[in-house]
């Protein structure tokens, strides 16, 4: 039964004469895998072994290159044969190069990772921006609202209520700043307030 051959150590820059038992070739891909990862493909060996059904197994793991690399592969096992018993008698294995698509993932992730760390910048600085900017906004809501209870004059008081009504747009539009940074960060909270529905 042929589980493997040279090519796969000629890939990783390795020549016949680096291993010492030229007749036990494929025992050195133990001393190129990360013991944890060995085991599992040991227990992925006796998974093929015992399986009934002539199905594709795959196995994701590392090998360290001539160069002290890791490089990424997937395994993919398939029981095509079986002996009277049902034991698999022949399984083609083919092994392919992954290492990009794992590099690309790892990528991804720190790109994931550094885009939630920023969003999470962003609506700490909206959320402190906007409780910041509507405190000076209440001051000025509350001034204008004394002044106008004073006796003034008619363009002062059209004055003064053109600056009250601005500052309360203005006033919902922090507000709204303010509730979706809360939004983004998962700490907006639903409230339960009586209404007219006509």
């Amino acid at each position: 039964m042929i589980f493997n051959n040279r090519n796969l150590f000629e890939y990783l820059g390795y020549k016949n004469t680096d291993f010492k038992n030229q007749s036990k070739i494929i025992e050195h891909i133990g001393e190129l895998m990360n013991q944890k990862e060995f085991i599992a493909l040991q227990t992925h060996n006796e998974k093929v072994f015992q399986s009934k059904k002539n199905k594709t197994f795959d196995f994701e793991f590392r090998l360290k290159n001539k160069h002290n690399e890791w490089q990424w592969f997937l395994r993919k096992d398939l029981v095509f044969k079986r002996d009277l018993e049902g034991t698999p008698s022949e399984i083609l294995v083919t092994i392919s190069d992954i290492s990009k698509v794992k590099e690309a993932e790892e990528k991804r992730q720190i790109a994931k990772i550094e885009a939630e760390k920023s969003a999470k910048i962003k609506a700490e600085f909206l959320s402190n921006m906007s409780h910041e900017i509507r405190t000076p906004m209440n001051a000025i809501i509350g001034l204008s609202e004394i002044i106008l209870n004073e006796k003034l004059e008619e363009d002062v008081e059209d004055n003064m209520n053109s600056i009250l009504q601005s500052a309360q747009n203005l006033l919902v539009i922090i507000n709204d700043i303010l509730d979706l940074s809360k939004l983004e960060a998962g700490k907006m909270k639903i409230e339960s307030i009586p209404f007219n529905l006509t």
